[in-house]
């Protein structure tokens, strides 16, 4: 859809990250890595349900085959990629404060903050 809009036929030699730059649209990644960590901060400052959902071990059986990303593991490896490792979510202003600039959003504080 991109190549479509900017008017790029596959055949040509223009990367995606250069259409994307054109465009000013933000890798998928990084979007829904920005997402992982503002949702990470709600979870770990909740003291509702959704802490005690995510402490629950399930006991399952196995399936066959490489175990699968849990959403733990894949925060996990957000955190140690963007530097937050010990950004304690609990302290929501050094939390916002550190995920911003990181994640290179201009986008205007909420009214929760």
């Amino acid at each position: 859809m991109i190549r479509w809009i900017c008017r790029v036929r596959p055949q040509d030699d223009v990367s995606s990250d250069c259409l994307l730059c054109k465009l000013g649209i933000k890798d998928i990644e990084d979007v829904l890595r920005a997402s992982r960590m503002r949702w990470l901060g709600h979870v770990e400052r909740s003291t509702g349900w959704i802490a005690r959902v995510r402490e629950r071990k399930i006991l399952a059986q196995n399936a066959p085959g490489r175990p699968k990303l849990t959403w733990d593991e894949l925060v996990k490896r957000d955190r140690v990629l963007l530097g937050m490792e010990r950004t304690d979510p609990e302290d929501r202003q050094a939390w916002r404060g550190r995920l911003r600039p990181r994640l290179g959003s201009q986008a205007a504080p909420s009214a929760e903050d």
